[in-house]
């Protein structure tokens, strides 16, 4: 029978079971530096600032890049900009391009600068912005090519952080107005630069106060939660929180740095609230990353608390070694197998200045206690024609042994739950690739393109020391190192089959919960959608793209019957996209395309 590839949103991702760390070559400086802020575009792309580690402010114009995987780094400076001007923070997204904010040292205009040429040239862009007296950026960030976020100290009256927005990569931008951005705890607050994070569409940024921020629709809207640190002075400003990062939307951590150690807190509600860790193992304090589509964090030290790096995948409970001696300034990750950190060097020295990262952090053997296939749920066990299917897998622990090792969906038309050469199964339909990490959700539209109606089991199975590579149809699996969770059973129906809800004319009952119509289409800055409420409440609307990431998500107020709601796209790419909404104890799933 004829194996299928669920290739329309699982990627192929195959590593090597150790990690290691290989030093590369900055050019000379004529200071002792280090990389502050590293930022990696891809296996092949990082830009990184380059700080002054002696001077009593460390912050420069300069920045080093490499297009070539590091094997060879370049040096440059920040033309263009006014003399007092130094970077806050960095962020490229390609070769050529790249932002920067940069603050005055003086009453020199504070802004961003961007370069198409490599850094060889820079324009300040948004010049709009960060004009007040008091006006300070920080942070700079960009989700694609076109749409990006500026965020800067408070300014005004009254006191409210500057928030800007741009579509059109940079050209214009759009402050938030200050209605969408709750009030300061403290008049004396401010932001720190760099001091922020971003993943699935969700961004955050932390206050000298102790409180972080959050935007679950692309900048546009605010809201902010207290962490718990208590006060910390440094002796010239209240510093709350000294990192955060987030592996996605709703796990993150925050880290104070003090006088007497550090305090950790962890958030599994994407940042609503903070509970304290206390971590067993290894933890380093100079920087905090997580590597992408993973349930991974990565500390790094170059400090008198320590030197190295560790990994949790417990959220910041446990951590492991992955080596120790090397200074490790800022880190990032292109994914779970290649990242980049920084290095403390001499003024002078020819030799070192960062670190290639090649391998994976964690290391699981067969056999151990801990593989886990995860739990496996789907948003509905009948789909009819049309509808979306959204499989989601949690809790996955695979082990990392051979060259070909992580977790897959398995398609059978019989339960295969707990078998553990589950390819020898004749009932075997198809599968997802090699996914490392946590996996994404597995989403298929019932249109019979890849399957026709039909019963089915969708299966999540965990592995190493397998052969091959592509679909989990192809692989040979060591029966040995292969453990196969509980099968979900899903009904694809036909299309027109009487027991399904289809068409808009079928849903309108106000006895009925329902998407009747999102419009325009194709969408370009925003939808509009009407549904049906079986009862007054509340319903939540949330948008995912196609790999199954939650990129905005809101809560309205639905009364009995029709109800029309507006939701704002402007800040995402063209492509196509999930609608669910949630409510009545009820889920609906509808696609929608925006151009």
């Amino acid at each position: 029978m004829k194996k299928i590839l669920l290739t329309s949103f699982i990627a192929l991702t195959v590593c090597g079971a150790h990690s290691q760390w290989t030093n590369q070559n900055l050019p000379s400086i004529t200071y002792d530096s280090f990389i502050n802020d590293i930022e990696v575009v891809d296996a092949n792309v990082v830009w990184g600032n380059n700080q002054n580690g002696t001077a009593t402010s460390q912050y420069t114009k300069s920045f080093v890049r490499t297009v070539d995987g590091g094997n060879t780094w370049t040096l440059g400076s920040i033309v263009g900009s006014p003399a007092a001007n130094l970077i806050a923070n960095i962020w490229p997204v390609s070769a050529d391009t790249c932002y920067v904010s940069m603050y005055g040292t003086t009453a020199a205009a504070s802004g961003v600068f961007k370069t198409t040429n490599g850094g060889a040239n820079w324009t300040e862009v948004g010049t709009n912005m960060f004009t007040a007296a008091t006006s300070f950026p920080d942070v700079v960030y960009f989700w694609n090519s076109q749409n990006g976020f500026a965020m800067g100290d408070p300014a005004g009256t009254p006191l409210k952080y500057e928030l800007y927005l741009t579509n059109d990569a940079g050209a214009t931008w759009t402050q938030v107005p200050g209605a969408n951005i709750p009030v300061l705890t403290n008049t004396a607050e401010f932001g720190i630069t760099n001091l922020f994070a971003a993943a699935d569409g969700y961004l955050w940024f932390a206050t000298t106060y102790g409180d972080v921020y959050r935007s679950i629709d692309g900048g546009n809207n605010w809201t902010k939660s207290a962490t718990g640190f208590p006060p910390y002075n440094t002796g010239t400003q209240e510093q709350d929180i000294s990192d955060i990062t987030f592996t996605d939307s709703l796990n993150g951590l925050a880290l104070q740095i003090n006088a007497t150690g550090y305090l950790l807190k962890s958030t599994a509600d994407g940042g609503l609230t903070w509970t304290d860790v206390f971590p067993a193992g290894p933890f380093f304090l100079s920087d905090m990353d997580a590597m992408p589509d993973t349930n991974i964090f990565v500390s790094a030290g170059s400090s008198a608390s320590g030197f190295g790096t560790s990994y949790s995948n417990d959220n910041g409970a446990t951590w492991a070694l992955i080596d120790t001696s090397i200074s490790h300034t800022g880190i990032d990750f292109a994914n779970s197998s290649t990242g980049w950190s920084g290095e403390f060097i001499a003024a002078g020295s020819a030799a070192g200045g960062a670190y290639k990262f090649d391998g994976f952090p964690q290391t699981i053997s067969c056999g151990s206690t801990s593989i886990n296939p995860g739990n496996m749920t789907v948003n509905s066990h009948i789909i009819c024609f049309n509808d979306t299917l959204i499989v989601t897998t949690t809790g996955v622990v695979a082990p990392t042994d051979g060259a070909t090792h992580g977790f897959s969906v398995i398609v059978s038309s019989a339960d295969i739950s707990g078998n553990n050469d589950p390819l020898s199964d004749p009932s075997i339909l198809g599968g997802t690739g090699v996914i490392i990490g946590n996996p994404p959700p597995t989403v298929l539209i019932n249109d019979a393109s890849i399957f026709p109606a039909g019963i089915y089991f969708f299966t999540p199975v965990v592995y190493g020391n397998a052969t091959g590579s592509g679909n989990i149809t192809a692989l040979t699996l060591d029966p040995n190192c292969t453990n196969t969770g509980t099968s979900q059973q899903v009904d694809l129906r036909v299309q027109g089959d009487p027991t399904c809800q289809t068409g808009i004319t079928e849903q309108s009952s106000n006895n009925l919960f329902g998407i009747k119509n999102i419009y325009p289409v194709p969408a370009k800055d925003h939808i509009n959608v009407t549904f049906n409420s079986k009862e007054n409440g509340t319903v939540t609307m949330s948008v995912k793209d196609i790999m199954g990431k939650e990129i905005l998500s809101s809560q309205f107020s639905a009364v009995k019957g029709e109800n029309n709601m507006m939701l704002d796209v402007s800040n995402h790419s063209a492509g196509i996209y999930f609608l669910t909404v949630t409510g009545n104890e009820s889920i609906v799933v509808s696609k929608f395309v925006k151009e």
